[in-house]
């Protein structure tokens, strides 16, 4: 069935029209906002100075930008990352080849 001639599709999002919807989207933008605030005292606390970090600045804009916290965070990690990468990427393989198999053999059945 064609559209009348004369009418608008509605391609996008508009603005909402009831209070309830306000309602709505401002939950869902305080929702947001409060999933990324361990990304921003993430990314804010890397790039302070060692010194600058505690629990009472946690929340402060550093006042000299330095990345020295995500290279610190990286020596420590990259041991166990490697170890995580040696299991998982074999399992993966591993997992795969057996389902591919299971999936041959089930749809010859």
């Amino acid at each position: 069935m064609a559209a009348q001639p004369g009418t608008k599709r509605n391609l996008g999002w508009s603005l909402p029209k009831k209070p309830s919807e306000w309602g709505i989207w401002l939950i869902l933008v305080l929702m947001f906002l409060f999933y990324l605030l361990p990304v921003y005292v993430m990314v804010n606390n890397g790039l302070k100075e060692a010194q600058g970090v505690s629990l009472s600045t946690m929340w402060d804009l550093p006042t000299s930008l330095s990345g020295g916290g995500f290279f610190e965070a990286w020596e420590r990690l990259r041991p166990n990352m490697v170890n995580s990468l040696l299991m998982v990427i074999p399992a993966t393989i591993i997992s795969a080849l057996i389902g591919a198999i299971n999936g041959y053999l089930l749809a010859k059945w």
